[in-house]
């Protein structure tokens, strides 16, 4: 009997044993589930954070360009009615002020373009590492994301630029259009100071 009960003992160490393994790969198993949702998540919260700070400077970017836009509008008209009126010291100080506009409209669109391009280059490691991620039903066509795409057609920052990419970027024409303003906010001082209307 009480070999019978050192046996029974035995048997019952032996499936609490197993009942612990069992437990612990149910439990590695829910680990495992737990970490692959806390991946799922991190992959999200990248996103949405590099997303939310792409779109914040992007339209930063354009709403400093259009407020440019009708500031010079503004000192465009100033200087002409001063300049019609003679008062050349006036002129002379709207075009400076036409100038500080221009070269600080570029320096932000400089910054502005640095910081969303920062957030566009995690982007892209996330649209490659984690969204557009081939399968087995893929048949071997790789799916590609639409800063991918930008890259594979040459026109992301960085990249070499043919003629007709330049053209097509908006970083050419903002800057050229600010570029353009501010020598002519300067010509319009030689203006005002070589020939006054009176």
């Amino acid at each position: 009997m009480l070999c019978g009960f050192d046996e029974g003992s035995h048997l019952f160490g032996r499936w609490f044993h197993v009942l612990d393994r069992r437990t612990s790969i149910f439990e590695m198993l829910r680990f495992r589930g737990t970490a692959l949702k806390d991946a799922d998540e991190r992959v999200k919260l990248q996103f949405e954070y590099a997303w939310r700070w792409f779109d914040s400077h992007a339209k930063q970017r354009m709403m400093m360009f259009y407020y440019y836009l009708v500031m010079v509008g503004i000192l465009a008209n100033a200087w002409v009615l001063s300049y019609d009126k003679g008062y050349s010291a006036v002129a002379v100080a709207i075009s400076l002020m036409g100038v500080l506009a221009s070269v600080s409209a570029v320096c932000f669109d400089v910054r502005n373009r640095q910081m969303s391009k920062a957030a566009e280059d995690i982007l892209e490691s996330l649209e490659t590492a984690e969204i557009y991620v081939a399968t087995p039903d893929d048949e071997g066509s790789k799916q590609m994301g639409p800063l991918s795409t930008d890259r594979r057609l040459g026109m992301r920052e960085g990249q070499k630029l043919t003629l007709k990419n330049w053209l097509l970027k908006h970083k050419f024409w903002i800057r050229l259009i600010e570029g353009s303003f501010a020598l002519a906010f300067l010509l319009a001082i030689a203006l005002a100071l070589c020939w006054p209307t009176r």
